[in-house]
């Protein structure tokens, strides 16, 4: 997971910043290009075969004007325990 405790599920994130990315005209290169990295490591992020830095991450959240809540988990995990 991108951030700690689960609150992001990365293949969500992955899908979420392809279809953005195509709702807004921009090609994977373009992306690429914006976020100075190379193609490939941009593919592997569309394709949850890789997660990005945190850097990275916000670039692309600000890039793609991608609301972070749709990110962000909205129930609490079953596997979370907090300390008593």
């Amino acid at each position: 997971m991108i951030v700690t405790g689960d609150f992001m599920y990365y293949k969500d994130f992955a899908k979420i910043i392809k279809q953005k990315r195509k709702e807004l005209g921009i090609s994977s290169a373009e992306m690429a290009d914006l976020l100075y990295i190379s193609k490939s490591r941009y593919s592997k992020y569309e394709n949850a075969h890789n997660e990005p830095s945190f850097e990275i991450l916000c670039d692309i959240i600000l890039l793609l004007d991608i609301d972070i809540l749709k990110l962000i988990k909205k129930e609490k995990p079953k596997n979370l325990k907090f300390f008593d």
